[in-house]
C-alpha cells in the first residue's frame, strides 16, 4: 500500500510538471498525460499507514479506542504483577525479580520447589527444571481482557487495510496506466543520461524516398564518426558507414 502511494505521489508531481513543461517537451507531456490521479487513494493511505508501515491510531475511531483501552489494560497488568514481585512475602519464591513473557503471557519466575506458594498457571519451565514461568491467580483476567483487546485491535487493522487493499482494486486499471507511463518516462530520462554521458549526437531521421522504395529493400543510412557505445572512449575508432542506394547490406 506504500508503494501505491508513493508510486502515485510521484506520478503526480512527474504531471504537473511535465503539463506545465508541455511547450518545451511535448511529447514528454504527451505520455505524463496518461497518469492517472486517483484522487483520494494516496491521502486515504497515508491518513492510515505511518511511513513505518504500521497502521496509524486514527485510522479508524474504533482502532483508536481499543488501543487506548490496550494501553490502559497494559498499565494495570504490568503494575499488579510490579507490585507481586515487589512483595517481600514472595520474595524466597522467586528465582528473579523480573517479569517476562511466554506464550504471549506475562509470568514470573519462581523456584521450582515454591511451586504452590505462588497460585497460577505453569506456562513454561527452564531447562534445568529448576524455575516455572508462573502467570499469577491474581492477573489472569487482567491479561485475558488485554489479550482480547489485542484480537479486536488486530482485527480492525485487517478490516483497515483490507478496505484501503479494495480501494487499490477499484483504482487497478487507472494505476497500471499510471505505472506504463512512469515506466515511459523512466526510460526516456535514462536514455537522456546515457547521451549525457556518451556526449552522443542526436541522429537526424528523414523521410524514405519514394523512388528508392520501389528497389531498395531496407532503409539509407549514413553514421558519420560512429564509435560503439560498449566500448571506451579513449580507445575506440570511430568509423563512417554509408548505407545507399546501391549497398543493400553489410
Amino acid at each position: 500500500l506504500l508503494d501505491v502511494q508513493s508510486t502515485l505521489r510521484v506520478g503526480g508531481r512527474l504531471r504537473r510538471t511535465l503539463t506545465r513543461l508541455g511547450g518545451e517537451t511535448p511529447l514528454l507531456a504527451d505520455i505524463a498525460a496518461r497518469i492517472e490521479p486517483c484522487e483520494g487513494l494516496a491521502e486515504e493511505i497515508d491518513r492510515c499507514i505511518s511511513d513505518q508501515g504500521e497502521v496509524v491510531d486514527h485510522a479508524s475511531p474504533k482502532l483508536a479506542r481499543i488501543r487506548r483501552e490496550m494501553r490502559s489494560a497494559h498499565d494495570r497488568l504490568q503494575d499488579k504483577l510490579n507490585r507481586i514481585i515487589a512483595d517481600p512475602r514472595y520474595t524466597d519464591y522467586l528465582q528473579e525479580s523480573l517479569i517476562t513473557q511466554r506464550s504471549g503471557r506475562y509470568v514470573i519466575p519462581v523456584k521450582a520447589e515454591a511451586r504452590g506458594r505462588i497460585q497460577g498457571i505453569v506456562h513454561d519451565s527452564s531447562a534445568s527444571g529448576a524455575t516455572l514461568f508462573i502467570e499469577p491467580v491474581s492477573v489472569v483476567e487482567m491479561a485475558n481482557r488485554w489479550r482480547q483487546l489485542q484480537i479486536e485491535e488486530q482485527r480492525e487493522v485487517e478490516r483497515i487495510l483490507a478496505e484501503l487493499s479494495a480501494g487499490v482494486a477499484d483504482r487497478a486499471e487507472e494505476l497500471a496506466w499510471t505505472v506504463e507511463a512512469l515506466a515511459e518516462l523512466d526510460l526516456a530520462l535514462a536514455k537522456a543520461r546515457y547521451a549525457n554521458v556518451l556526449d552522443a549526437t542526436e541522429p537526424a531521421v528523414l523521410s524514405f524516398k519514394e523512388e528508392m522504395s520501389s528497389r531498395h529493400p531496407a532503409v539509407a543510412l549514413d553514421l558519420r564518426q560512429a564509435r560503439h557505445p560498449l566500448l571506451d572512449p579513449e580507445t575506440v575508432v570511430p568509423i563512417d558507414v554509408h548505407l545507399g542506394e546501391d549497398h543493400f547490406a553489410l
